[in-house]
């Protein structure tokens, strides 16, 4: 006798299923960074994704309903904070590179990082096209994911250590802490 299969849940039935504490029909699953794969693989390239993301949302999503993984926007990079602040990156240009790299950190001394003040965020390095892709994510209405807003996952300390560089602030946490102080208290505000 053949067993009857239960039509399968979608991603947001699935996480609804989680957070009520029931058994989903498999496990969701979602990437650490789907973003610059989507992009390769529609053909476009790394470095759409952090010129333009609220563009690349649809990619993104599509790539995720192909492969059945949740999809929730978010778009970082490991150096965030770094442009943010006045510093200077480059943006990924070749098929080696896949996320921007830091040309010039904002902070060289302890006596800038006590100096340094919270920038405009409206024309902050990624936030502007992050804001807009929140923008456009919010107002879709998608009926198979769980959350149709943008996720920020880059913490306070990796913000701070971003704007000096790691190296020199995991210095400075022994040499100058009110500098390391000081930038956490500027990360948490961002």
């Amino acid at each position: 006798m053949a067993r009857k299969r239960t039509p399968a849940m979608t991603e947001k039935e699935r996480i609804e299923a989680l957070l009520r504490r029931e058994k989903p029909d498999r496990v969701p699953f979602w990437t650490m960074s789907h973003e610059v794969f989507a992009m390769l693989q529609a053909g476009g390239t790394v470095t759409d994704t952090y010129k333009n993301p609220a563009e690349c949302l649809p990619t993104w999503r599509k790539i995720c309903r192909d492969f059945g993984w949740v999809s929730i926007p978010y778009l970082q990079y490991g150096a965030f904070g770094a442009w943010e602040f006045g510093g200077e990156i480059k943006l990924p240009e070749s098929q080696y590179s896949f996320a921007p790299s830091v040309i010039r950190y904002p902070v060289e001394t302890p006596e800038e990082a006590l100096h340094l003040k919270i920038p405009d965020i409206k024309s902050s390095g990624t936030i502007p096209a992050l804001m807009e892709l929140s923008k456009k994510s919010s107002q879709e209405k998608p009926d198979n994911e769980p959350w149709n807003v943008v996720c920020a996952r880059v913490g306070p300390f990796t913000v701070a250590a971003n704007l000096p560089g790691p190296q020199k602030f995991a210095k400075w946490l022994i040499k100058a802490p009110e500098a390391c102080h000081h930038l956490l208290r500027i990360a948490t505000a961002i």
